[in-house]
């Protein structure tokens, strides 16, 4: 399973339709991830889909088209869990280590970092203050 999400990743192609017959497929051919693929989360609408992973990147991608919309990575190590804020707008990352860090979708910045003692994404989410929690 591992190889074939990896597989997924590495290589994306999006085709496009022929327009009347007109117009040649497109395919582009995506960098993904150089490493294993440690987590993935689902945005609540389901427009996109966040990976991490031994590499140290997270990953956010458009479901619809495939196509890789932002790159992050991540000091400290590993991506061990990976999970979306209410909104989307934001992207909590936790390493191996236990640095958690929340990223900012829309300008690439991390926005907060700290270190946990122990635990995943799962555990401490309800703990986490994503700045969009209240919207």
């Amino acid at each position: 399973m591992k190889k074939i999400l990896s597989f997924i990743f590495l290589i994306s192609v999006s085709w496009l339709t022929y327009a009347q017959g007109s117009q040649p497929v497109e395919l582009t051919i995506q960098s993904g991830h150089f490493d294993a693929i440690r987590s993935l989360d689902f945005s609540r609408d389901g427009k996109f889909i966040a990976s991490g992973g031994d590499d140290g990147m997270l990953k956010i991608w458009d479901i619809a088209s495939g196509r890789l919309l932002a790159t992050f990575v991540q000091r400290g190590g590993s991506i061990q869990s990976i999970a979306f804020s209410p909104t989307s707008r934001y992207v909590a990352t936790l390493t191996g280590s236990g640095q958690l860090s929340i990223w900012n979708v829309g300008t690439s910045h991390e926005e907060y970092q700290t270190t946990i003692s122990n635990g995943d994404i799962q555990s401490v989410y309800n703990k986490i203050e994503f700045p969009d929690k209240d919207d």
